[in-house]
């Protein structure tokens, strides 16, 4: 009996252990959630793009979170050469913090290149390098999370010949390395090489790409993965994911005669890099570091703001040069002319409402959208909830539809895929009911049933509106006064409704749309009431 009972022991042993062989994307990958750590390799992020793309191709039905955190700069030696422009940020540093908020089952990192601070190799700094190393393993495995360790890419002093110095230099570091500064990182990889544990994994990219390099190199002498040294090139980050791939025993058939310009092509591959690229920058900032500055957010969640409403919201200003938005901040723009036409080659108050946003300490280092939906001539018929095409065609409009359900569509796909924090909805809207007495006497039934059933749908029901009056000439809006009446008893009689005044911007010769001075300063007049809600 006890020799079948050893026999099924190890049979037991023998099968999980080939299970484990057979299925590495279920054990580092399926249903988990996935931290990668590391320097300013990791933070260009193209190999976690291409190890994503790899992934999807040949796993389609595999769901993975793939939170990737790498900080420029970085080390885990928390060493920092004398010339360097501020204190090399060091992971220690921060990760208690991603480990605690990301609770990661897998970790991979990628530490090295700057981790011997491009010097000759000597004592402390190895032991500096495997202290660091020593400690993330300890507290990955406190975790329970398995832990993938990469070796750095190889240092190239080929192209940067002229800036390379000897092991004899009075000084070494990012702009003056050591001519054979490879060979630090090669004993860095053989001893990452020599670890063992129970959760941990090995890669040794440094080999693998050092091989590669002499290969290539066979047939065309100057070749290189990295023009400065350091920093692989799209190529190079290509043969990282595949090495990793590889050696995680992952299938990787139906990517493997893909070369990079064929994956950037292709379209699965833009959507898995933009949202990395949105992610990486959300929980990067969100877990914060030390960087010359200190970097903080209060959530990876980004912040939402609405604009809806009609051709000021859409806006008539002119730019003077191309427009563009800082890092952290993305502008949706569903903005048309009343042909259904989008304009882009005009601002509305986004302009001046974006620089207020980023210039405003809470939220400067979280990501923001904007998301505008607004069509020129559009009454509040057009927006109503209980959209009727008849009455629609009061105002001429029933060709816009049913901009209430337009709007949420907008939205609901940002929603499900970004998972926003909306924060208010910014609105301009009023002179097409204003124009014609028949909507305009409803205006404000029309308006409250409106922002009822936008906070209803939202989930919020103080979701603070902002609106501004609206100012055309009255001897061409008969309906002016009965609308702007309905604005005021609005802002008084709601919670978290507030208007805006509009007297004094600037407007075109038409005395109804507000020219580039006047959006502008629209755009401020929101912000002023927008931040409040923001802290």
């Amino acid at each position: 009996m006890k020799k079948y009972l050893s026999l099924f022991l190890i049979l037991s042993i023998c099968l999980h252990s080939c299970q484990e062989k057979q299925d590495p994307a279920s054990r580092y990958f399926k249903d988990k959630k996935v931290l990668i750590l590391g320097n300013s390799i990791t933070q260009a992020g193209h190999y976690v793009d291409y190890l994503s793309y790899i992934l999807k191709k040949n796993y389609p039905e595999i769901e993975t979170d793939i939170i990737s955190i790498g900080l420029s700069s970085e080390t885990l030696s928390c060493l920092t050469e004398p010339d360097h422009p501020f204190p090399r940020p060091c992971l220690k540093e921060r990760l208690n913090r991603a480990l605690s908020e990301v609770k990661p089952d897998v970790v991979f990192a990628c530490y090295g290149m700057n981790d011997g601070i491009y010097h000759p190799q000597a004592e402390d700094r190895m032991l500096a390098f495997q202290s660091g190393i020593n400690e993330m393993r300890n507290k990955v495995a406190a975790l329970g999370a398995e832990l993938v360790l990469i070796s750095p890419p190889p240092f190239d002093q080929l192209p940067i010949r002229s800036r390379v110095v000897d092991k004899d230099a009075p000084e070494f570091g990012y702009k003056t390395p050591f001519e054979d500064y490879d060979q630090v990182l090669g004993e860095y990889a053989n001893w990452l090489n020599s670890l063992e544990g129970e959760k941990l994994h090995v890669i040794d990219l440094h080999a693998e790409m050092n091989e590669a390099i002499v290969k290539k190199r066979e047939k065309n002498s100057i070749f290189t993965y990295a023009q400065d040294g350091i920093h692989p090139n799209r190529e190079g980050h290509l043969l990282m994911a595949q090495i990793i791939s590889k050696a995680l025993g992952l299938q990787t058939a139906k990517t493997d005669s893909v070369d990079e310009h064929a994956i950037s092509s292709d379209k699965a591959f833009a959507n898995i890099s933009r949202n990395r690229d949105f992610w990486s920058s959300s929980w990067r900032n969100y877990i914060g570091y030390v960087r010359g500055d200190t970097v903080k957010s209060p959530s990876p969640r980004p912040l939402m703001v609405l604009m809806g409403g009609q051709s000021n919201m859409v806006g008539q200003g002119i730019p003077q040069a191309e427009e563009s938005y800082p890092l952290y901040l993305s502008y949706f723009n569903y903005g048309q002319n009343g042909k259904g036409e989008i304009i882009t080659d005009k601002f509305g108050p986004e302009r001046s409402l974006k620089d207020e946003l980023m210039s405003y300490k809470p939220v400067r280092h979280r990501q923001v959208f904007l998301l505008k939906y607004a069509i020129g001539g559009s009454s509040l018929l057009d927006w109503t909830p209980e959209y009727s095409k008849e009455k629609a065609k009061i105002t001429g409009n029933e060709r816009f539809g049913n901009m209430f359900e337009t709007f949420f569509q907008y939205i609901d796909t940002i929603r499900k895929e970004y998972d926003p924090e909306i924060k208010a909805l910014l609105w301009m809207q009023g002179e097409r009911d204003a124009r014609i007495p028949e909507a305009g006497k409803d205006y404000y039934v029309n308006f409250k049933k409106f922002i009822e059933e936008f906070r209803k749908r939202l989930g919020d029901e103080n979701l603070p509106i902002i609106f501004a009056r609206v100012n055309p000439p009255i001897e061409r809006y008969p309906a002016l006064e009965i609308v702007n009446e309905a604005q005021k008893r609005i802002a008084n009689e709601m919670d978290a409704v507030y208007m805006i005044e509009t007297e004094g911007l600037a407007k075109y010769k038409d005395e109804v749309h507000y020219n580039s001075e006047g959006q502008i300063e629209l755009g401020k007049r929101f912000a002023v009431e927008l931040l409040k809600h923001l802290e």
